[in-house]
């Protein structure tokens, strides 16, 4: 019975790719016009402002590839609930 519930399992990549707005907390005096304008650590991440949660590359149990596609979720469909809340 246990071979037969694991032939229904399946293994999915996760992906989770956030969007967010950025902060600059650099200074803006005369003094700093030849900053590098990639210093990451001028920046802080501010609010997130799009979220989405993806299933991919799926597989059986005996390390088959079945016919799904990607698809999106949302975390009340998770399993527990919330635990992908960072």
């Amino acid at each position: 019975m246990l071979v037969a519930a694991a032939a229904d399992l399946h293994l999915a990549l996760v992906s989770i790719e956030e969007s967010v707005s950025a902060e600059y907390t650099g200074y803006y005096g005369r003094e700093h016009w030849s900053r590098d304008e990639d210093d990451d650590e001028e920046y802080e991440a501010g609010e997130v402002v799009d979220r989405s949660l993806i299933l991919s590359e799926w597989r059986r149990s005996d390390g088959s590839e079945p016919a799904f596609r990607d698809f999106p979720f949302i975390d009340a469909e998770l399993c527990p609930p919330g635990a992908l809340k960072t």
